[in-house]
């Protein structure tokens, strides 16, 4: 059986008590990667979710949220699905990717936050 990618660091988890402060104030374009820890395509993605932190090198935020861990925030953004990618820009979603997308979609995606 093949071991599922975990987080190595590179992206920072946020929850219900700082997505305000880590998401909607700053001022870099934000990708949020909703996940769960028992849902595999969301752990499969964890490695092109980290390579965007490398490629874009500070220009782009990259930051977590487990949805078992802030179940009303991820209500609240109208999160149904894993995994599940909102591209924050001055505080406003500004692109939603659903399901298991692949590192050149998400590079695609962010783009024109750039």
């Amino acid at each position: 059986m093949t071991k599922l990618p975990e987080w190595n660091g590179k992206v920072k988890h946020v929850n219900e008590k700082n997505f305000s402060e880590e998401v909607l104030k700053e001022r870099r374009p934000v990708l949020v990667d909703f996940w769960s820890p028992s849902c595999v395509p969301c752990r499969v993605m964890i490695p092109s979710v980290e390579s965007i932190v490398d490629k874009y090198n500070g220009k782009v935020k990259v930051v977590s949220i487990n949805v078992e861990d802030s179940p009303r925030l991820a209500s609240r953004l109208g999160i149904q699905s894993l995994p599940n990618i909102l591209l924050f820009s001055n505080g406003e979603v500004q692109g939603q990717l659903i399901g298991r997308v692949s590192t050149t979609k998400l590079e695609g995606a962010l783009s024109p936050l750039l």
